[in-house]
């Protein structure tokens, strides 16, 4: 592959979503009494999230609109933050 031929769209946020809290009432109801979430930031935003599903789902739509010259769709790669 001739990486020098080859251009590249970065999209990069820190804060989509908050590292750390929970997805669904299971998790929660499994965390909500552990120090983290007992605190007045656990109890305000351990349910939180800043994007919803519909906005991944939008997002992907937009990127899938769009082909490299080789024809290819964009790639989204996710990374998980384990240690500050």
């Amino acid at each position: 592959m001739d990486w020098r031929r080859l251009q590249a769209v970065v999209l990069e946020s820190d804060d989509w979503g908050l590292p750390a809290w929970v997805p669904d009432d299971a998790a929660h109801r499994a965390l909500a009494d552990t120090p983290a979430f007992r605190t007045p930031a656990g109890r305000v935003y351990g349910r939180s999230t800043l994007e919803r599903a519909a906005d991944v789902t939008q997002l992907v739509a937009t990127l899938l609109e769009f082909r490299a010259r080789d024809g290819q769709a964009p790639v989204w790669q996710a990374n998980t933050q384990m240690a500050g």
